[in-house]
């Protein structure tokens, strides 16, 4: 019984889940961990402010499994809640699992083998099936499972010049994560992708990745609904674009790492244009002046080649131009078209 304690206290991995108002899957997510062949592990639930049965449910599983823990607070958001977790999480390895997806079975059986075998690997990464938010994922067995291993971040980048949008699809060695102070800013959108750019780029990982699906990705789920009324939600996602921006800007290009910070500008700067226009026209041609002098600073020369959101060229010159004759043009161009604007 006591080493039974101590595995509870010393877990191989933490698993940590937000849970925000997803009453109709958390259980799903939750079973998907406790149901795995490996169980020296805990489950760390954060509920970030639920206005649904979401925390009933949560309470439920705590008071029924010891590897479960459950912390509360009022809603702060994802990279709030995910930060409990980390702080509270005593696994040698952490995983993020948003609420309303799972992992595939026997998840945890694969990757400890991989562990045991090659301890000295910061970060283990792996790719996710998507199924839709109605259905069953139906998941086949890979005919190859494949391995790449690189002890540095520089050729890491030279191999994929990417690095996961998600944190949920890898683990990370918890000392790894708390010696380089790596938690998840808060109050911004996209806060994955900051952490990432911090986890990838701001030190030298030792990363394994291997091309097998070991996140299941519930496509279509929306916990916080947008509508037109809501623009301080488009505000903030151009600020926490522009704050991507000014992250990049940071840091130093070298060999390994130049394209993908050149690939990363132009996406950020192509969000930004596109959240700019629906935010435009949302306050009715108003946008603070403070903001403007962000965008202009910081987001010039918008890529005309490849459009990530459909932008036409003349917007795309206009606003390389000049930011007042972009303004202009998306005003005139509802007024000729008479478009309807939504946003979800």
């Amino acid at each position: 019984m006591q080493e039974n304690n101590e595995l509870l206290k010393y877990p191989i991995f933490s698993l940590i889940i937000p849970i925000y108002n997803v009453s109709q899957y958390v259980r799903e997510c939750i079973d998907s961990i406790l149901n795995q062949s490996f169980q020296d592990f805990e489950i760390i639930l954060v509920n970030d402010g639920s206005t649904d049965d979401s925390g009933e449910i949560c309470q439920f599983y705590s008071e029924n499994h010891e590897n479960i823990k459950l912390f509360s607070q009022i809603n702060k958001g994802t990279a709030s809640a995910r930060n409990v977790g980390i702080q509270n999480s005593k696994g040698k390895f952490i995983w993020f699992v948003d609420s309303d997806d799972l992992i595939k079975d026997n998840s945890l059986e694969f990757l400890i083998e991989i562990i045991k075998e090659h301890q000295e690997y910061d970060i283990i990464s792996f790719n996710k099936l998507d199924f839709s938010k109605d259905e069953t994922p139906i998941v086949f067995n890979q005919s190859k499972i494949q391995y790449n291993f690189f002890n540095n971040i520089e050729d890491y980048l030279l191999h994929f010049q990417n690095f996961p949008s998600s944190a949920c699809l890898n683990i990370f060695k918890l000392d790894y994560i708390k010696n380089n102070n790596l938690y998840f800013q808060e109050n911004i959108y996209f806060e994955d992708e900051m952490f990432n750019l911090k986890v990838y780029l701001y030190f030298s990982p030792k990363i394994l990745v291997t091309n097998h699906q070991l996140y299941l990705y519930r496509r279509g789920i929306i916990t916080s609904k947008t509508s037109l009324k809501e623009n301080v939600v488009i505000l903030k996602k151009i600020i926490s674009k522009i704050e991507l921006v000014k992250e990049i800007e940071k840091i130093k290009p070298n060999t390994s790492n130049a394209l993908i910070l050149k690939n990363k500008i132009k996406y950020y700067k192509e969000h930004i244009l596109y959240f700019v226009e629906i935010y435009y026209l949302i306050k009715e041609n108003s946008l603070d002046k403070f903001l403007k002098n962000e965008i202009k600073t910081y987001i010039k020369n918008v890529p005309l080649g490849k459009k990530k959101f459909k932008k036409s060229t003349l917007k795309k010159i206009a606003f390389n131009l000049n930011f007042d004759l972009f303004l202009f043009l998306i005003r005139l161009n509802r007024k000729l078209k008479n478009i309807n604007y939504s946003f979800s």
